[in-house]
């Protein structure tokens, strides 16, 4: 892709843990930092010292003492990813934010897509505004007390009144899970009032998971 240095999360598409990132470095990108004079060096943030006591080592001996739990889960991330194959994974993540928006959609009860176009969602997460007057951490609290186990937020900070997060990524990159919180969210509006149609969340669910 181009790109020199890249540094990621594994918490997210991955299905990773949260406490350890990845770094690629690209030769050129190499270059530049072995010809400054003042990179940093004898630090466990040097990726310099990573390279001379790790990468060019054979990878044998770590040169700090990094959390090894964690990297061996990322290890572990990426083997399953690679049984899984990547094209599958990236298809799979595309399919679950096409089959959110439209059960959304199809519910009805007010909420609407966040971010209005498709082609500029998040294929990890799709963002819902509530109706007027709903309370987005109310709603997910309410979905919430009859299934915990839901990817299921509020925004953050003033958008915990407006926008709620199914975060369809990693293991929740399913049917099954778009599927059971849309269903969890139409009874939450339910209870506050709203028309919502739930089986209509559903066949919308279905009919695009299966295209």
């Amino acid at each position: 892709m181009g790109i020199d240095l890249c540094v990621i999360g594994a918490q997210k598409a991955m299905g990773g843990p949260a406490g350890v990132s990845a770094v690629s470095v690209s030769s050129r990108a190499w270059a530049r930092m072995m010809a400054n004079p003042v990179a940093p060096r004898r630090s466990y943030l040097s990726l310099l010292d990573w390279k001379d006591r790790w990468t060019d080592a054979g990878r044998t001996a770590l040169p700090h003492a990094p959390a090894q739990l964690e990297m061996l889960a990322l290890d572990a991330c990426v083997e399953r990813i690679e049984s899984e194959g990547l094209s599958t994974v990236i298809e799979r993540h595309a399919t679950a934010a096409a089959a959110t928006r439209a059960g959304a959609l199809a519910l009805g009860g007010g909420l609407e897509p966040y971010v209005h176009k498709a082609s500029e969602a998040a294929p990890v997460a799709t963002t819902l505004r509530t109706p007027p007057g709903v309370a987005a951490s109310d709603l997910v609290a309410s979905a919430l007390a009859s299934n915990p186990g839901l990817p299921l937020a509020a925004g953050g900070g003033a958008l915990a009144m407006e926008m709620i997060r199914v975060n369809h990524y990693g293991v929740d990159a399913t049917a099954e899970a778009v599927r059971n919180s849309l269903a969890a969210l139409g009874a939450a509006l339910a209870e506050q009032g709203a028309s919502v149609d739930l089986g209509a969340a559903r066949s919308a669910v279905e009919s695009t998971w299966s295209r």
